[in-house]
């Protein structure tokens, strides 16, 4: 299932999501990421005969959004229902880029939980989402994380990497959906928000 795409520079299509697996009784949900040329056709330069898969945390893995970074990586967003925040760095021919985390990929348990990305012009990536409450469902706080270019979480943003709405300060059950860096450096989140009461 695709949840996100781009349009890349060149007018070829990369798309994103979540692959469903079944190998005799054991089922796994992995990210999927495949690129098309302009007529749509698969693009058999990208991973292998066009698409990848990747399995980041050996269980349920969701992605939700995908950007194109300043230097030509594609860095890729999500959750595992195991382990919480995911990040995904892929070469541009789909390759895992070494550079980032441990073989392409971070993984963050009891942290956001990231429904979108966007990217800064020098590499960064800030990440919306949100984090559960106390009460599954009832006072989840809507959160922005911050990373550099190698997902090591940016302790400059704050010290801990993150800011999120305070449900003991609003009252309010926040969830955002979807993130983007204004040109004067601030951060414009968008999401849903529920009366506790």
């Amino acid at each position: 299932t695709y949840t996100t795409g781009l349009v890349l520079p060149n007018d070829n299509i990369l798309v994103g999501g979540s692959a469903y697996l079944t190998n005799g009784n054991t089922q796994a949900i992995d990210f999927l990421t495949a690129r098309f040329n302009p007529s749509t056709n698969t693009d058999e330069d990208f991973g292998y005969y066009g698409s990848v898969l990747n399995d980041i945390s050996g269980g349920v893995d969701f992605m939700y959004d995908m950007i194109l970074q300043p230097d030509g990586t594609i860095l890729a967003c999500g959750i595992s229902l195991e382990n919480g925040l995911i990040l995904l760095s892929l070469m541009p021919n789909g390759a895992l880029n070494q550079d980032f985390g441990t073989n392409g990929s971070v993984n963050y348990p009891e942290f956001i939980r990231a429904y979108a990305c966007d990217g800064t012009l020098d590499g960064r990536t800030v990440v919306a989402g949100h984090r559960f409450g106390t009460i599954f469902g009832l006072d989840d706080e809507g959160a922005v994380a911050r990373f550099l270019s190698d997902g090591s979480i940016d302790t400059s943003f704050t010290p801990d990497g993150m800011v999120y709405l305070p449900f003991a300060e609003t009252n309010l059950h926040t969830r955002f959906r979807d993130v983007k860096m204004l040109s004067d450096r601030r951060i414009l989140v968008c999401g849903m928000v529920e009366d506790s009461a």
